[in-house]
């Protein structure tokens, strides 16, 4: 999964927007997205269309790493974010 232009990034901006610092997953299907943290799950309330959801799908396709080291998969329709932990300190 190759780094992709930030202006490509901007059709995951909301959900981008939700996805916590830290060890975090977030799921989105059309007009439903969850995150899941350590604390627990919680669904957020934003607005994730049916046409935003499709055209960021498409996009994200197998996969992609995105700046920050937030990595995207397309599982069947539902869009998956996983914001890793931060490196340990040396």
């Amino acid at each position: 999964m190759a780094v992709e232009p930030e202006a490509s990034e901007e059709l995951l901006a909301p959900l981008l927007g939700v996805l916590p610092a830290g060890p975090a997953r977030l799921v989105a299907r059309p007009h439903a997205v969850a995150v899941d943290r350590v604390e627990g799950a919680s669904v957020e309330a934003i607005g994730w269309p049916e046409e935003l959801h499709r055209r960021a799908a498409e996009w994200v396709g197998a996969g992609r790493r995105l700046s920050g080291g937030v990595i995207a998969r397309l599982v069947g329709d539902t869009l998956l974010l996983r914001q890793p932990a931060a490196a340990p300190a040396r």
